[in-house]
């Protein structure tokens, strides 16, 4: 995590206005170039000047992650509050679900401030700016001291919204995504820019998201909601081995009905995250069993053409539950659930994690997905 000055200014000089395309006129002490929007890391007379980035600096995240939520912070209205001091722990306090005009305070010849908030709930947030690419962060408060690498204040990716279908690209023009910790409060970070207003928006992306909140939780599975689990089982004996993209990774590899995979997932930060995405071949139900050390512990966040897909319940599947399943002990599956409702030939982007290293020594699980009988009636 990267932000940016002119080589061998102190932070309170201007930003060159090569970070910021939007911006006509240049500052003191920068060299006039031209960058394009997505490229604003890349000017050679620049260099690290504290551990803010830009949209530039993050993975770029898929745009099911950013696309919901977004029409609601197009439609919301704005309200005015004034950042405070980087140098104060607390700023404005901020809301979830709300449009915020945000003042920077005036430091030197620049701007810069901080706001916080608690989320309350837990899963994967949209962070939307209105200054798409204005030095950003995001910070722990604990005991009113500032922690700078607690829970959540890592931003997984980023997304340039003007390319995005919809949106309101005079309002919301980039995009942070970040998976909080409910009791935490968090303080964000803006600038230094020569820009006094920032425009901010936080959307809860997914209610049951990644890596899960107490939101939503889903059943627990009955035995009449899985019967093909013994025959899973009977045949789990091969797999094929396949990498899962990194969360928000463009293209996740793709996973076939009715086959064993070995997935691997990529180690971000000591803990085990990934994607993958499953094409149903036809509509109705479709269960998902897991197995791995610890695998029940693990968060799962369904996408489906932009929409978020709630698990209809949730098993973890003991020596007991797998007695009376199959007669006996499925040492490859040790949890299930069904993914109710799926359409056709429209893709399933499937995230899971976060596994903690030790949950996820191997850095592998295994999966398969079959098609649940149409004569099965879920519930209990």
């Amino acid at each position: 995590m990267t932000t940016y000055r002119a080589a061998g200014a102190k932070k309170s000089l201007a930003l060159c206005t090569t970070l910021l395309p939007l911006v006509a006129a240049t500052l003191p002490g920068c060299m006039a170039e031209e960058h394009s929007d997505e490229d604003l890391a890349s000017a050679a007379h620049l260099e690290p000047a504290s551990t803010r980035y830009l949209l530039a600096d993050r993975p770029r995240c898929g745009s099911h992650r950013v696309g919901p939520g977004l029409d609601a912070a197009c439609a919301a209205e704005s309200t005015t509050v004034d950042a405070g001091p980087i140098a104060d722990v607390y700023g404005a306090r901020i809301e979830p679900g709300r449009t915020y005009d945000v003042r920077l305070q005036p430091v030197g010849d620049h701007y810069e401030g901080t706001v916080w908030l608690t989320t309350y709930t837990g899963g994967e947030f949209n962070v939307y700016l209105g200054t798409p690419n204005i030095p950003f962060d995001i910070d722990n408060i604990e005991f009113g001291e500032i922690t700078e690498d607690g829970p959540g204040t890592r931003a997984i990716c980023s997304h340039w919204l003007p390319r995005l279908d919809g949106g309101c690209p005079d309002k919301f023009r980039g995009a942070y995504v970040f998976q909080p910790d409910p009791t935490i409060q968090y303080r964000l970070e803006f600038g230094p820019t020569d820009r006094q207003w920032v425009r901010v928006h936080l959307a809860q992306r997914s209610e049951a998201g990644f890596p899960g909140t107490d939101n939503y939780l889903p059943r627990r599975c009955e035995n009449s909601d899985l019967p093909r689990t013994a025959e899973v089982c009977a045949d789990a004996s091969e797999s094929t081995p396949i990498r899962a993209a990194t969360l928000g990774g463009a293209t996740p590899p793709t996973i076939i009905e009715g086959t064993n995979y070995g997935v691997r997932l990529p180690e971000v930060s000591g803990r085990g995250e990934g994607s993958v995405t499953f094409v149903p071949d036809d509509d109705g139900d479709y269960v998902m069993y897991l197995g791995g050390r610890a695998v029940w512990a693990a968060g799962i966040a369904l996408a489906q053409d932009d929409m978020n897909v709630q698990l209809e319940c949730d098993a973890s599947l003991h020596l007991e539950h797998m007695t009376a399943l199959t007669g006996g002990p499925c040492r490859e599956y040790t949890r299930a659930s069904i993914l109710p409702g799926l359409i056709a030939g429209t893709p399933v982007r499937i995230d899971i994690g976060r596994l903690e290293r030790q949950a996820f020594e191997t850095r592998w699980l295994r999966m398969r997905i079959v098609k649940q009988p149409d004569a099965v009636e879920t519930g209990p």
